[in-house]
């Protein structure tokens, strides 16, 4: 599911929940697959983490920035104990 001028905040948040329940990935990487504005998947994430659905799995370098960042997961079977 991409993200149009008309798709409202909920639906971005289910379609970040989802893309990132089957990988992990960097708000960067997100906005850039989902084509969701980064300033959205940030309000996005803060929400996620703040409910507890969100998990840092790592930290390494974004594919999209080349900058050192956390890679996101809503899967909990991806964090590393």
């Amino acid at each position: 599911m991409q993200f149009t001028k008309r798709t409202t905040k909920n639906t971005q948040e289910k379609i970040i929940f989802s893309y990132l329940k089957k990988r992990i990935a960097t708000n960067s990487m997100i906005a850039v697959s989902t084509g969701i504005p980064r300033a959205s998947v940030c309000k996005v994430k803060r929400k996620l983490e703040t409910e507890g659905k969100l998990f840092e799995v790592e930290q390494g370098l974004c594919k999209v920035s080349n900058h050192k960042a956390y890679f996101l997961t809503t899967n909990p079977n991806m964090v590393k104990p």
